[in-house]
């Protein structure tokens, strides 16, 4: 299951629920520094992808696949 948007990708991680983590090109640096720190590795997107896989634009380039 996918979720998206970034209060529900971050919880997700720190829960530990997270199985992979897909971040729209050219979002920002801070969102990338949290999910560094938080210890997610991620693969940079284009936004057009996020947007066909979640059949949406509301996913503030951040989405996750879930347990």
């Amino acid at each position: 299951m996918w979720i998206y948007g970034r209060n529900p990708v971050l919880e997700a991680l720190k829960e530990g629920r997270v199985r992979r983590v897909l971040v729209a090109r050219g979002v920002e640096a801070w969102l990338l520094r949290e999910l560094e720190r938080l210890g997610a590795e991620y693969t940079l997107v284009p936004r057009i992808e996020l947007d066909t896989l979640l059949r949406t634009t509301h996913h503030q380039g951040l989405a996750a696949e879930v347990e």
